[in-house]
């Protein structure tokens, strides 16, 4: 998460969302490794995720030929692409990854 990024409301004491412009490389690792799984992007922490074999959920990816998630664990929601015509793709909501968070938990429990 950067400085403007949105701050995904969710109330659960096991929920932490990390700001990695405030925590460094070597604390981001660490928490990773000890996650149950990570919600991830791919132009950022994916790749720490797939190193320590974390599961992850690989939000608002646009690329659909490459395999982004190396594991089976892993779940990739893709954009969506925008009705507007000034945006070619809209964010993944909050709805689409909360269910892949209820479908994450399913896949590793």
């Amino acid at each position: 998460m950067e400085f403007n990024d949105e701050k995904i409301k969710i109330a659960h004491k096991n929920f932490h969302q990390i700001n990695v412009e405030k925590i460094n490389l070597y604390y981001q690792f660490k928490f990773y490794k000890f996650a149950k799984f990570a919600i991830v992007t791919q132009s950022g922490p994916a790749g720490y995720a797939s190193i320590l074999d974390t599961p992850f959920i690989l939000t608002n990816s646009i690329d659909r030929r490459t395999n982004l998630t190396p594991k089976k664990s892993d779940i990739i929601i893709y954009k969506n692409k925008s009705r507007l015509k000034k945006k070619l793709y809209d964010d993944n909501t909050s709805i689409q990854i909360l269910n892949s968070v209820k479908k994450m938990d399913k896949k590793i429990s």
